[in-house]
């Protein structure tokens, strides 16, 4: 079990160490074609409003295509912030895991919030490198965008990938060396972790895409937020349940931790889309201003609370049992 559990040590480290080496990849490749969109020589070729018209028109439809990045042909800084909250996020989950990995005794208690965070990572990326490899395929986004600067955020997008694979792998299947039991005043402390457990030591365009569906019958025009907010408020109930009754926790947490870690995809995705509408004069003069910020301010509240949940329920651990003396030693606490 030892040996077993050294192996799996290095193979989290090494997805630690694939994901650090992603992020830095990831995040020069965004940079790059955040750089390339705030001086895009695309436009200094139009030569009147007919031709800056077409050229936007082109550039919108290339962008709609992926489905995950929105089109701001004259809003350059918002062009690729989507992708700058995901890599936000994948560093703040890197940093969580790289701290569990560091101290291996922290991964037993940590694990469900590690990997609830790591899974909603995984899709957001994947989601990504779908939107990113149509870019890379395009002519007309490799003549604009050039291709090294795409080529270098698919890498990257892709490292991150198979560093959370690995890495959710790994923290999944490992076990810390069970606790032996000592006579006397150490019966119940806990045995330090040999170096075979700990082989590394301390290794320091409005409504017609994302999440919105153009729909010319009105009453359909903002179903899929109504199915979030009807998701949303079951896994509240789910979660409002096991808070009023902490016994239950222990048993309905990864249920409740897999269905908050895929609302929390849905609700990323949409913040994304809400912000568009939020920042686009023709969805604000059509819907007004306080509608769309009261939903985005009510979407963004939704994000930190399952983030809080996942936290503090993952981590939430009952009163240990006590020991009693006599024939009751070996009898569950009431």
């Amino acid at each position: 079990m030892a040996q077993r559990s050294g192996k799996i040590y290095y193979g989290l480290a090494a997805g630690q160490l694939i994901t650090f080496v992603a992020y830095a990849v990831v995040t020069a490749g965004a940079a790059l074609l955040q750089k390339r969109a705030n001086n895009l020589p695309l436009w200094d070729s139009a030569t009147n409003e007919a031709e800056l018209a077409a050229l936007q028109a082109a550039y919108t439809n290339v962008f709609q295509s992926t489905t995950y990045i929105i089109p701001y042909p004259t809003q350059s800084q918002y062009q690729f912030q989507y992708q700058w909250w995901i890599i936000q996020m994948q560093f703040g989950i890197f940093a969580f895991t790289a701290i569990c990995t560091l101290f291996p005794a922290l991964i037993e208690r940590m694990r469900p919030v590690a990997l609830s965070f790591l899974s909603s990572a995984l899709v957001l990326v994947m989601d990504n490198i779908n939107a990113v490899s149509f870019l890379l395929r395009d002519a007309t986004a490799v003549a604009v965008f050039e291709k090294t600067p795409i080529a270098t955020t698919q890498a990257g997008l892709i490292l991150v990938a198979i560093g959370n694979c690995l890495t959710i792998i790994c923290m999944g299947v490992y076990q810390a060396e069970p606790v032996q039991q000592k006579e006397g005043y150490e019966a119940n402390m806990v045995s330090p972790m040999s170096e075979e457990d700990n082989p590394l030591g301390s290794w320091l365009t409005l409504l017609s895409k994302n999440s919105i569906i153009l729909s010319p019958q009105s009453q359909y025009q903002f179903q899929y937020q109504w199915w979030i907010i009807q998701m949303q408020f079951v896994i509240f109930a789910f979660t409002a349940i096991c808070t009023l009754f902490p016994a239950l926790i222990q048993r309905m947490r990864p249920v409740a931790l897999a269905f908050l870690s895929s609302a929390l995809v849905l609700v990323m995705d949409n913040i994304n889309a809400v912000a568009f509408l939020l920042r686009d004069a023709t969805a604000v003069a059509v819907f007004e201003k306080t509608p769309i910020a009261t939903t985005q301010a009510g979407l963004i509240l939704v994000a930190i609370g399952n983030c809080l949940t996942i936290i503090c329920m993952g981590v939430y651990q009952a009163e240990p049992v006590q020991e009693k003396e006599g024939y009751e030693a070996n009898m569950v606490h009431a």
